[in-house]
């Protein structure tokens, strides 16, 4: 099986050298994240919005799931099915019908997307290009991802400023979840498309002649991030994250964003990341590492006990 992860994920090399017609790509991903955000970007600069098509499956869209990919294979569009994992019993029959298309333009490509699932059929399977698609390990590889996705220039502007600003914010939130009940509480599904609404708003903000601190705050508080987060302690932690990452003397460069270094010298950040997570770049104590062991062995051996006494 190719595997994408931990690498910025080349969607150019993917659909125009790697795919065909012929060949499915099969995105087999982590919960919470979702490759069709990025995807759809590549597209709407490929083929265009309207030649992009996408369906979440479950809910009884197995009929029309098969009418979009004739459709699809027909006019040469993009198709995209995501969470087969919720409809295994219908994957055989996405097979059969993939392969009888009897029209299929040479621009055609199908995208799928799944959760591990054990009953996953093995023809479909086989039949498929493989990509391993979850979260790099660590910041520094995080924030690579994201920053090697954009096309901002980081060093200058507000706007630009900003971005970047955004784009580590995005980085530590999620790696934080590495550091559950600490970092988080509960692992929420920050994802792409949080970190595009993110975006949308930066660019909206620095268009004023006046950035307005207190409405960026506030939609990423209460709509961006914040909507996913259903607990006051996490709450509380993401308005000081949000103080940190976004404010005027950050802007200003004022303030370092890592290790002394303002968000003007983006590179230099990237560059002095270190490779494995310190702890202490979330905020966390340096001990907090053997706690998050500690929590996960004794969930190993609570799960170990349940099975042994499964078994008598």
């Amino acid at each position: 099986m190719e595997s994408l992860a931990g690498l910025p994920l080349n969607f150019p090399a993917l659909t125009s050298e790697i795919i065909n017609a012929n060949l499915p790509a099969l995105f087999i991903v982590s919960a919470g994240f979702d490759p069709s955000k990025e995807l759809q970007e590549h597209a709407d600069k490929t083929i265009g919005r309207d030649n992009f098509k996408e369906l979440s499956m479950g809910g009884n869209q197995n009929d029309l799931a098969l009418e979009m990919l004739k459709e699809a294979a027909k006019k040469g569009q993009w198709l995209c099915l995501k969470n087969l994992h919720l409809v295994v019993s219908f994957l055989n029959q996405l097979e059969q019908e993939f392969r009888a298309l009897p029209d299929r333009s040479d621009k055609f490509r199908l995208f799928l997307t799944t959760e591990s699932h054990p009953k996953f059929p093995s023809i479909l399977l086989d039949g498929c290009f493989k990509i391993s698609y979850e979260a790099p390990p660590g910041i520094k590889q995080n924030l690579t991802r994201i920053v090697s996705a954009q096309s901002s220039d980081f060093s200058t502007g507000d706007q630009g400023k900003l971005q970047f600003a955004l784009c580590y914010f995005h980085a530590l939130i999620q790696e934080r979840r590495n550091y559950i009940p600490q970092g988080w509480t509960k692992s929420y599904e920050f994802n792409y498309g949080d970190f595009r609404a993110g975006t949308n708003l930066v660019i909206e903000v620095t268009q004023q002649s006046n950035i307005s601190w207190n409405m960026l705050y506030g939609l990423m508080q209460d709509t961006v991030y914040g909507g996913r987060i259903d607990n006051e302690v996490d709450l509380d932690m993401l308005r000081v994250l949000l103080l940190e990452y976004f404010h005027p003397e950050v802007l200003a460069g004022k303030r370092a964003v890592f290790n002394g270094l303002a968000i003007s010298s983006p590179a230099e950040i990237q560059k002095n990341l270190p490779a494995l997570d310190n702890p202490l770049i979330y905020g966390l104590p340096f001990s907090i590492d053997r706690t998050v062991q500690r929590l996960n062995s004794n969930e190993l051996v609570n799960n170990l006990k349940i099975v042994t006494s499964a078994d008598a």
